[in-house]
């Protein structure tokens, strides 16, 4: 599933959101959680971050100068500390286990730079795959809200909506889009 979904999605458009929170972010160093068709990943070295692009399968891997691939788990992943300026998560944290997301987002949050910005989505609980048993993770606004309240938050918009998935499919949405940056006294 994840490859027919990086293949369809590698040539559009980098995310809006995405696109807006770079403008906070100082050029450094980018993590791109969820690479996928690694749209973003270019998008970021092509705006003069080294960026370490990290998911569990890659369609494909073109060499782009400045950037490096990780293919494994998040949780997986090793967060260094204070190491990111930019961190995107699009559409790509809700997939982790309930059991593990706490303490990636922990580690997310402790791995960026003073001003470091986040950026991305989580999903709600209207969301229609939050059923019983499901691998994913999913917030209320005031949840949503708690994670962010170490950072300054740049924007929030809570998006409920009946939108098609990339396989056709129409499905009720429930996003918290996010950008947010970690302030140097909120340390």
């Amino acid at each position: 599933m994840w490859k027919q979904y990086q293949i369809k999605t590698a040539n559009k458009s980098p995310s809006r959101l995405l696109q807006n929170a770079q403008k906070y972010a100082k050029k450094g160093n980018a993590l791109d959680l969820g690479a996928g068709g690694l749209r973003d990943t270019k998008y970021l070295a092509k705006k003069g971050f080294l960026v370490d692009s990290v998911d569990i399968q890659f369609a494909s891997k073109p060499r782009i100068k400045g950037v490096a691939y990780f293919k494994q788990p998040f949780h997986r992943f090793k967060f260094f500390p204070k190491r990111y300026d930019l961190i995107n998560f699009q559409y790509s944290l809700p997939f982790t286990k309930t059991q593990t997301f706490d303490s990636i987002w922990g580690k997310l949050v402790r791995s960026l730079k003073n001003n470091g910005v986040i950026v991305g989505q989580l999903f709600g609980v209207d969301d229609e795959w939050n059923i019983k048993g499901s691998p994913m993770t999913f917030h209320t606004k005031k949840e949503a809200l708690k994670m962010l309240a170490p950072l300054e938050v740049i924007f929030f918009k809570e998006e409920k909506k009946r939108k098609m998935t990339f396989r056709g499919k129409m499905k009720q949405w429930h996003i918290f889009h996010i950008i947010a940056r970690l302030e140097d006294e909120k340390q």
